[in-house]
């Protein structure tokens, strides 16, 4: 009886092949490959013979946006389908328009439908998760302030803030940037790890007690001004027997904060 045992399949990453592509360029030999990766010098030939499908497949899925980890050369079904669904996807992103894959479900079958692809098509669970590996799609909290902010307003800025400092001979040392912000310190996270036995995540209703911060410093970084928060008591029961705040407090209740309530401080 044979006391050899036998080899482990080992499935490698688009960029692992890719790797190996690149080391069989420098003329290192296939055995020693075959060592390295755990594969049979059969594995590490069939790489070097579709090497070229494995480099034009990996590039296009780099461009769009998918794993580099991806681990199987395979095209979808579907591929139009699949191709709309991306592009409308990216487009949606680029508008800053959330995505949820109930609606990718329901724009995949509109394209299914449209193309004429396949009238079985039925968007189910596992092509969703199938379509996010593909392209590295990924659940992520969204940051409203990055899309919503005017770009063409900030260029513009940009040469006329040059501009005044050139002409008044100013240093940059001398320019300051202040900007405020909301805090809300009793804020939980809203998105949470859950073991996979449970089938609902408990939730919890948002507080909402913040205050609104204003931080400025120089352009250059040397100099930070103190922090200057506003809440709504005048008094905070936690101020209590507070000598000094490391932060310069006001309170106001809802009025709005703008130059002329700075200016009264």
């Amino acid at each position: 009886m044979s006391t050899s045992s036998k080899r482990k399949r080992v499935v490698l990453s688009l960029e692992e092949e890719k790797e190996i592509l690149q080391v069989l360029e420098r003329g290192v030999s296939g055995r020693s490959i075959s060592e390295k990766y755990g594969i049979s010098t059969a594995t590490v030939s069939d790489i070097k013979r579709k090497g070229r499908t494995i480099l034009d497949y990996s590039e296009k899925w780099t461009q769009e946006g998918g794993c580099s980890n991806r681990r199987i050369m395979k095209t979808p079904k579907l591929e139009g389908v699949d191709e709309a669904l991306y592009a409308w996807f990216v487009q949606k992103r680029a508008a800053g328009i959330p995505m949820t894959g109930s609606l990718l479900c329901e724009k995949a079958l509109e394209f299914n439908w449209r193309l004429g692809a396949d009238p079985d098509f039925k968007a189910s669970q596992g092509a969703k998760a199938k379509f996010k590996r593909r392209h590295g799609i990924h659940g992520r909290e969204i940051c409203g302030e990055k899309l919503s902010g005017d770009q063409l307003s900030a260029d513009a800025f940009r040469v006329v803030l040059h501009t005044f400092m050139e002409e008044g001979g100013y240093d940059e040392e001398f320019v300051y940037n202040a900007d405020e912000a909301g805090l809300n310190w009793k804020s939980l996270p809203t998105r949470s790890l859950v073991a996979h036995q449970r089938t609902m995540t408990s939730g919890h209703k948002a507080r909402k007690e913040r205050v609104t911060v204003m931080i400025c410093a120089n352009s250059m970084g040397s100099h930070l001004h103190t922090v200057f928060v506003i809440g709504k008591p005048a008094n905070p029961r936690s101020f209590r027997n507070v000598k000094k705040l490391p932060v310069v407090y006001s309170h106001q209740k809802k009025a709005p904060w703008n130059e002329e309530y700075l200016a009264a401080q």
